[in-house]
């Protein structure tokens, strides 16, 4: 299946497609607005993975800072997990920060996204802090990929 994944900058139609199959995500059917307000206004990325052109996967990012850029959303299909479309993904997100001259990327996780929470800790991202919240599981922890190292 892996060989049949391709990632490329995309768009919101994509994103929305993609979103109502994110199991993890409460809200299935957000209007545009929605992410257009996170990021309108700064320099930032919608980065699409597809499976045979059909999109399965997302990641939507902007600038904090000249330095920092913030992943803000990221998910994949739950039907189209573990054929790396998150890695092929992130490694697009990195390499575009690199040619961009960012220093770091920035993400915020909850602790009841373990899979999530895996793949960052196996791919080298580093904590940072945990914000608490009314549940353990909805604490937010916040990490990041120092891109000099990279």
């Amino acid at each position: 299946m892996k060989k049949n994944i391709s990632v490329k900058e995309g768009n919101l139609d994509d994103v929305l497609l993609v979103h109502e199959n994110i199991v993890e995500f409460d809200e299935k059917h957000p209007p545009k607005d929605f992410f257009i307000k996170r990021y309108e206004n700064t320099k930032h990325i919608i980065i699409i993975s597809y499976y045979n052109e059909f999109p399965i996967g997302y990641i939507i990012g902007y600038e904090i800072d000249n330095d920092n850029f913030y992943c803000w959303l990221a998910g994949v299909d739950v039907n189209y997990r573990r054929c790396s479309a998150l890695s092929m993904m992130m490694n697009y997100l990195i390499e575009w920060c690199h040619k961009n001259n960012y220093k770091k990327i920035s993400i915020k996780t909850r602790n009841k996204y373990r899979n999530m929470l895996m793949y960052l800790i196996k791919n080298n991202w580093n904590f940072i802090s945990v914000e608490n919240k009314n549940t353990l599981s909805e604490y937010r922890i916040n990490l990041e990929l120092n891109l000099n190292n990279k």
